[in-house]
C-alpha cells in the first residue's frame, strides 16, 4: 500500500491538531476517515467534509481527492477500472468515470469525492470536473462535449446547465460540474461562480415553487453577505432542478496564517443555530503548517525522506487550511452547514518560494517503490537516518540490500529544516 495519502493526513491531525478538532470530528469518526484513507491510491492533497451542528446527526465526514498531476489520474482511473461490482458501482458508470479522469484537460481540476461508509470500505466515487476562468468558450464548449460524450444519458441537461449560467448574469459562469452517479436520485452538481447576491432568487424562480424560492434565499442570504467570495450550487436532472439549494462561502485569506479570517462568518452562523461555540473553536484550530521541526506524532514518513533525497534537499510541509464552508437549504426546510478541511503537501522551497526540480536518478524510482512497500527497507531507512547526518543514498541502498548507482549528494535537509534540534 503505497502510504502518501494514508501518511498525508495522519501527519495534517499531528501535533495536537486532532484533540483541539475532537469537536468537529468525533474520534471514532477520525480512525474510521484514516483507515478509509489508507486504502485509496497515492494523491497528495485532499479535503475532509465535516457536518456541523444539527446537521452532524447521523451524518459522517467525507473524503475528497485532488488528483492535479497525471499519473495521480491514472492511478485513480485504475482504481475505477478494478472496482467490483460487489463495491456498489454500475460497471458502466465505473468506466465513464475513468475515461473523464483519464481524458479531462490537465490545465482543469479534478475533485473525487468519497462517502465514508460506516465500514470504511471505498466505493464509486463522486467526480467534479473543474471548468476555469482562463478558457475560452471554445474550450469551455469542448469540455461539456467531452463530458456528455462519456456520459450520452445526461445530454438532455447540457440546455439546463447553459440556461442557469444565462439566469445568473453577465460576470458568473459555471466553475464545476460535479457527476453524482452514486447518489440517488442521480444529478449534476452545477456549481455557478461569482452569483451576485441579488441574483440567486432570479436563478431559482421558475425552477422551483415560490415558497422554496423564498425559504432558500432567507436561508443563504446571510451566508452569502458574509462571505468573501459564494458560489452557488444546484442539482440538475432531466427532470429540473433539485429542491436542496447551497451556497459554498470563501474568504481570501485561507493561509492559517490569520486565524480570525473565519470569525465573522462563524459569527453569523452561530446565531442562526448552525454551529456551536466548541466546533467554531476547532475549526479555527485546524489553519497551520506541520514541517519536520513539528515533531509531528507520528515521524514524519520514511518515504517522504527518501523522496527529498531524489531531489534538491527539502522536505515537504504538510499545509491545513479551511478551504470553505458551506450552507444548505434542505428540502426539508431545514438549513445545515458543513465545513471543507483541506490539506496538502506542499513541495514549495521555503527559502525562495519556487517549485524545486526533482530529478530521478538512475534506478531511483525502483528504490522509491521498494522503500514504500517494503518493511525490511523502510526499518533501514528509520536506521540509516537515526544519525544527526543522513547518509549518501547509495548507502542507505546498500544497508536495505539494494544496488545503486548514486552520485555523491549528501542531503542538508536536517540541518537546514531541523537545525539543532535534530
Amino acid at each position: 500500500m503505497e502510504p502518501a495519502v494514508r501518511d498525508a493526513l495522519r501527519v495534517a491531525l499531528s501535533s495536537g491538531v486532532d484533540e483541539a478538532l475532537s469537536a468537529a470530528l468525533h474520534p471514532a469518526e477520525a480512525g474510521r476517515l484514516e483507515r478509509f484513507a489508507g486504502r485509496l491510491p497515492t494523491v497528495g492533497e485532499g479535503i475532509v467534509e465535516i457536518p456541523l451542528g444539527p446537521a452532524r446527526a447521523g451524518a459522517g465526514p467525507d473524503f475528497h481527492l485532488m488528483p492535479h498531476a497525471v499519473d495521480d489520474r491514472l492511478r485513480l482511473a485504475g482504481v475505477l477500472r478494478r472496482m467490483p461490482e460487489a463495491a456498489g458501482a454500475d460497471r458502466d458508470d465505473a468506466m465513464a468515470m475513468a475515461d473523464l479522469i483519464e481524458s479531462w484537460p490537465t490545465d482543469a481540476g479534478l475533485v473525487c469525492e468519497y462517502d465514508v461508509d460506516t465500514d470504511a470500505a471505498v466505493r464509486l466515487p463522486s467526480l467534479f470536473l473543474n471548468f476555469p476562468a482562463a478558457w475560452t468558450e471554445v474550450e469551455h464548449g469542448a469540455a461539456r462535449d467531452l463530458l456528455f460524450g462519456r456520459l450520452p444519458d445526461w445530454q438532455p441537461c447540457r440546455a439546463g446547465i447553459e440556461a442557469l449560467a444565462a439566469a445568473a448574469g453577465a460576470g458568473s459562469r459555471v466553475s464545476w460540474i460535479g457527476v453524482m452517479l452514486p447518489r440517488r436520485p442521480r444529478v449534476l452538481r452545477v456549481n455557478l461562480a461569482f452569483v451576485p447576491d441579488e441574483r440567486i432568487g432570479a436563478i431559482l424562480e421558475g425552477r422551483l415553487p415560490p415558497d422554496r424560492v423564498g425559504r432558500a434565499c432567507d436561508a443563504l442570504g446571510w451566508a452569502a453577505a458574509a462571505a468573501e467570495r459564494a458560489v452557488l450550487a444546484v442539482d440538475l436532472s432531466a427532470d429540473g432542478l433539485g429542491a436542496d439549494v447551497g451556497l459554498e462561502c470563501f474568504v481570501d485569506d485561507r493561509s492559517g496564517e490569520d486565524v480570525d479570517c473565519w470569525s465573522g462568518f462563524l459569527d453569523a452562523a452561530r446565531r442562526r443555530g448552525l454551529i456551536s461555540e466548541a466546533e467554531s473553536v476547532a475549526l479555527c484550530s485546524w489553519p497551520g503548517r506541520t514541517m519536520p521541526a513539528s515533531r509531528a506524532v507520528p515521524p514524519w514518513p520514511d518515504a517522504w525522506i527518501v523522496a527529498d533525497l531524489f531531489g534538491d534537499g527539502r522536505l515537504p510541509q504538510c499545509l491545513r487550511e479551511v478551504n470553505h464552508l458551506k450552507v444548505t437549504a434542505k428540502a426539508s426546510g431545514r438549513t445545515t452547514l458543513k465545513a471543507y478541511l483541506r490539506f496538502l503537501l506542499d513541495w514549495t522551497a521555503v527559502e525562495t518560494g519556487e517549485r524545486p526540480v526533482q530529478p530521478q536518478p538512475p534506478g531511483g524510482a525502483d528504490f522509491l517503490a521498494a522503500v514504500r512497500h517494503g518493511d525490511t527497507v523502510r526499518e533501514a531507512v528509520r536506521r540509516a537516518f537515526s544519525d544527526p547526518y543522513p547518509p549518501r543514498l547509495a548507502d542507505v541502498a546498500q544497508c536495505a540490500g539494494f544496488t545503486f548507482d548514486g552520485s555523491d549528494y549528501r542531503s542538508d535537509w536536517m540541518v537546514r529544516r531541523l537545525g539543532s534540534s535534530a
